[in-house]
């Protein structure tokens, strides 16, 4: 027989067959946490055999007991991360689990010393807010601690996943906006990069349909360069990009139409188009993605693409739940939910002085086309 001081829950999970988060809750008796008779019985024969003592530490029992749930996201300024972070803490509140946000600001130094220190820390759980900058971390926190990300499609990622598919997003826009009369459209968008598939993805979607179905029009695409110092210290940095580079837009005089990246940053465009003296939707229409709780404001009225925000982070935490109970061996599931577009005011057929356009997909200067 070992000793006891030696023998670890990893020990006990892997003698047992169930994750080191189970075998922790049912050896601490946690009266709120309910398993099969026959799991309990494998897992305290396992800790039986071993020799297992569990060892009281200066934290407080229900955490060492993986009744947490850790929620990492890039930030909690955009109401579509405020949401889908208070989503994902209701549902945990209906199991009992506490939990604890880490904002990342896109630092992938960041989010590498997060996944150690949570892994170490025995959380029952981490849910992702947005696609992990680290996957191959992420991947390996998993084999000890159940891991589901909030993110976009990515067939790679062998990690449970609530998923939407931001292409067809950006199609939906495209279509729309084509419908209108909308020959030359600019889309403003934060950093386009591969540590923000949505971004491109959605770009994609944008780009397939005009050069399909608009061939004769112009695609004009502005972006910028965001390190995470600026997104953890200005706090209006989507706003202000919106503002900035729809400014530098509103000199080419063909462009009927302007798409944001998401809705925050279209909150910069509006006003930067407002300020003009250019009305919405007469002279430029508008959309953005996300359809965030302000985006519904009279004032506003964003035409926008339905992320289904709330249920994405509740479909999560039910996922990471089933995965903390189940214990290993559960094959990988993937939930998809489905973009819709949402019309309101901001958006209107294109003025016909302004419809004529020219070749597609030319980046201006500043510009940036992946």
């Amino acid at each position: 027989m070992q000793r006891s001081q030696r023998v670890t829950l990893a020990d006990i999970a892997a003698r047992s067959g169930v994750s080191t988060a189970t075998a922790s809750m049912i050896l601490s008796e946690r009266p709120d946490v309910s398993f099969s008779r026959e799991t309990i019985l494998r897992v305290r024969e396992a800790a039986e055999a071993l020799g297992y003592r569990a060892i009281r530490r200066h934290r407080p029992s229900h955490f060492m007991a993986g009744k947490s749930v850790a929620i990492l996201c890039p930030n909690v300024v955009n109401p579509y991360y405020a949401t889908l972070v208070q989503s994902v803490q209701d549902a945990a509140a209906r199991h009992d689990y506490d939990t604890m946000v880490f904002p990342t600001y896109r630092d992938a130094a960041v989010e590498a010393r997060l996944l150690r220190a949570l892994s170490a820390a025995s959380v029952g759980g981490i849910v992702f807010c947005a696609m992990p900058l680290c996957p191959a971390q992420a991947e390996l926190a998993n084999r000890e601690t159940p891991v589901v990300v909030i993110g976009d499609r990515d067939a790679s990622l062998n990690l449970d996943t609530v998923e939407l598919n931001n292409h067809n997003a950006g199609v939906l826009v495209a279509r729309y906006l084509i419908g209108l009369g909308h020959r030359s459209v600019a889309c403003i968008a934060t950093p386009l990069n591969r540590d923000n598939p949505a971004r491109l993805r959605r770009l994609e979607g944008l780009r397939d349909v005009f050069r399909e179905s608009c061939p004769e029009g112009r695609f004009l695409v502005r972006t910028c360069t965001i390190t995470p110092e600026q997104e953890r210290g200005d706090l209006n940095i989507e706003h202000r990009t919106g503002y900035t580079l729809a400014r530098r837009c509103l000199a080419e005089r063909d462009i009927t139409a302007f798409v944001a990246v998401n809705d925050m940053v279209a909150y910069g465009v509006l006003d930067a188009i407002l300020e003009s003296g250019a009305r919405v939707p007469e002279d430029y229409s508008l959309c953005g993605f996300d359809n965030i709780y302000p985006s519904h404001f009279a004032r506003v009225g964003l035409t926008t693409v339905e992320h289904h925000i709330a249920e994405k982070g509740r479909s999560a935490l039910e996922m990471l739940h089933n995965r903390i109970t189940s214990g290993p061996g559960c094959s990988i599931t993937r939930v998809e939910v489905m973009p819709e577009l949402v019309v309101r005011g901001s958006t209107g057929p294109a003025p016909v002085q302004r419809q004529a356009g020219g070749p597609l997909g030319s980046p201006q200067a500043g510009d940036e086309g992946r």
